[in-house]
């Protein structure tokens, strides 16, 4: 079977099968798991690296180091990035639009450039999977920013400049998805239907909250809230993340009948919501007890946060014995995994 052909059998965008074609040829047969895992854990990790220094050229190094770690300690994401599917490079290439766009706003050198090199990131993430059209909100926040600065491109330019790299993402797009859409079996198009709208009796909806919570278990799903409501104390800064989150989650969560782990598309903005939300909690301890001691006693719990978070990443994904979620065992004072439950992971 052609390269063309089978791509164009597929659910979903070509990158993960191309990837997955480069490492057969060097193991034909897939026996070498790390060599077949290697590549999408190394772009799982690049994308941490792309979201730091986005968010430091946004919102400062604070909120670039706490929103970083959320996502890096994250049990779906570091779940996803094990694995040899299309997220992690949906992620990198998300990740890298958005500091492209960054540069373009606020570097000089990179005013022109940084659009197409953004423009570029987005189309290969929408490539990649649909998923990928999800960080539109901000892309279009960043890009709102790029036309209204002051530089030496006039309105005329800057205008041409965006038609060029819009047209040009479109014929990208519509050359793989065209064909695609076109060539669907009646099995892709039943399984898709299955997944927006529910028409198979075969699929039962899951809950994104399990979901979350599978693997992400004990205290994180409250830590979470709990942060991400905090963060409406600086929505002023905030206000183009909360529409980032709010659209796959709206997407996702009203619109799809069965999300899965596509929840990842609006837990990557979240995380920088729970960033804003440790930034609450820093300026008050600093405003009530003072600022050396409120520094301390901030520094002193986000360690025993992110110390948390760790071990329980560590407990979940590294150490195998007894294996999660298939077989019981305990975490601090948490008894996790029940060996008689069906898990759809």
């Amino acid at each position: 079977q052609g390269l063309v052909d089978f791509l164009l059998q597929q659910r979903r965008g070509p990158t993960q099968y191309l990837v997955a074609y480069l490492i057969k040829l060097f193991d034909p047969v897939y026996a070498n798991e790390l060599l077949a895992r290697l590549p999408f854990a190394i772009a799982g990790i690049l994308s941490i690296f792309l979201f730091y220094q986005f968010l430091k050229l946004c919102y400062g190094q604070k909120i670039a180091l706490y929103a970083s770690l959320f996502l890096t300690l994250n049990g779906l994401f570091i779940g996803l990035t094990r694995i040899v599917q299309y997220q992690p490079f949906v992620l990198l290439f998300s990740t890298l639009a958005l500091y492209a766009f960054s540069l373009a706003q606020h570097r000089d050198s990179w005013k022109v450039a940084g659009v197409y090199l953004g423009v570029l990131s987005w189309t290969a993430a929408i490539l990649t999977h649909i998923d990928g059209l999800f960080i539109a909100p901000f892309v279009l926040y960043l890009l709102y920013g790029w036309y209204t600065r002051k530089s030496d491109l006039d309105a005329r330019t800057r205008w041409t400049h965006l038609m060029i790299v819009a047209i040009a993402a479109v014929i990208l797009l519509a050359v793989y998805y065209i064909p695609l859409l076109s060539a669907a079996s009646g099995d892709t198009r039943a399984y898709w239907a299955s997944r927006l709208v529910g028409e198979s009796e075969d699929v039962i909806p899951g809950s994104s909250l399990f979901t979350f919570t599978l693997y992400n278990p004990t205290l994180v799903v409250y830590i979470y809230f709990v942060l991400g409501i905090l963060s409406l104390f600086k929505i002023k800064q905030n206000f183009p993340v909360w529409l980032w989150f709010l659209f796959p989650w709206l997407v996702y969560e009203l619109l799809v009948y069965d999300a899965g782990t596509h929840i990842y598309t609006y837990l990557m903005p979240a995380t920088i919501l729970l960033a804003f939300g440790l930034r609450v909690v820093e300026d008050t301890m600093g405003r009530f007890l003072g600022e050396k001691v409120g520094q301390a006693l901030a520094a002193a719990g986000m360690a025993l946060l992110f110390g948390f978070l760790f071990l329980l990443s560590h407990f979940l994904f590294v150490d195998h014995t007894p294996e999660y979620p298939w077989e019981q065992r305990r975490f601090l004072i948490w008894t996790l995994g029940q060996p008689d439950t069906d898990y759809q992971l």
